[in-house]
């Protein structure tokens, strides 16, 4: 006799027909959860900028969360690297290479689950895969050396973090306040805004549609 599969109605729940028992189909993918922030115009020392939170009016070209902090009902992540970039570009503005590279060596990037500390350091550590290299020869445009440009090359975590949807997801981009340097600014001035991305890489899963 051949079975078939009856969709019960439930996201990725089948019932074999004439055995009476009941399996779940999940879909299976690499990609990313992101979210961005922007930087105020004048660092403040000290300042923090949360991430998963401030969900609204962005388009998925900066988040692909609908819910802060959670990911998805019945959606799954399994975190095998955390990656950080900052934007070269947003809508008409074209980021200074000196802002790049100073937010590069002055950004904390802090992610943790819930209040369990997952991974903390300097964004350059955060190499996410996606940078960028080359050069340009338009007046005025710099394209500098953003990361690794290889996400072969991106370093992963020693022990991949599961996410479900019941978990929190709290990350913060900050910049600290460099009082111990002598002479210098203490704190990075930036010619303008700058946008910041974090990048949670690994396995996602969701339940197959019915």
């Amino acid at each position: 006799m051949a079975l078939g599969l009856r969709a019960t109605g439930r996201d990725g729940e089948y019932e074999i027909e004439g055995l009476g028992r009941v399996i779940r189909i999940s879909e299976w993918r690499i990609g990313d959860v992101y979210d961005t922030i922007q930087s105020d115009a004048t660092l403040t020392a000290g300042v923090d900028y949360d991430l998963f939170l401030n969900l609204t009016n962005k388009t998925r070209i900066h988040t692909n969360l609908r819910q802060q902090s959670k990911l998805p009902a019945k959606n799954e992540l399994i975190i095998t690297r955390i990656g950080a970039h900052i934007a070269q570009a947003y809508a008409n503005t074209v980021a200074a290479a000196s802002d790049v590279l100073k937010m590069s060596h002055a950004t904390l990037l802090t992610f943790k689950l819930g209040e369990r500390l997952v991974a903390e350091g300097p964004i350059f550590t955060f190499q996410s895969g996606y940078g960028m290299t080359g050069f340009a020869n338009e007046t005025g445009i710099d394209v500098i050396t953003t990361g690794t440009a290889s996400a072969a090359a991106a370093p992963e975590l020693l022990v991949p973090q599961p996410v479900t949807p019941e978990d929190e997801l709290n990350g913060t981009f900050s910049v600290p306040n460099n009082s111990w340097l002598n002479g210098g600014s203490l704190m990075p001035t930036i010619i303008a805004r700058v946008c910041l991305y974090c990048f949670l890489h690994g396995f996602l899963t969701k339940p197959v549609s019915s």
